[in-house]
């Protein structure tokens, strides 16, 4: 099957609002899926907003603790 696309997954629910035409249904189904696209790019986003300032917090602590171990305070 090369150069041949793989055919898209249509759930059960939204093939039948097709078969039956109605387009209230499928109008709903596409407004819920932009929905929950927009609810996934937006946690995606801030998972990775977290995840960026989880390591800068470790690369700041190793950076100090580096720094102490090559100057440390003398008392």
């Amino acid at each position: 099957m090369k150069g041949q696309e793989m055919p898209k997954f249509v759930p059960p629910e939204v093939e039948a609002a097709r078969r039956s035409g109605d387009k209230n249904a499928l109008s709903a189904m596409g407004k819920a899926g932009a929905r929950q696209r927009a609810i996934n790019e937006d946690l995606a986003k801030t998972l990775a907003e977290e995840r960026w300032n989880e390591e800068l917090k470790w690369f700041e602590e190793n950076a100090k603790r580096t720094h102490m171990d090559t100057h440390p305070i003398d008392d």
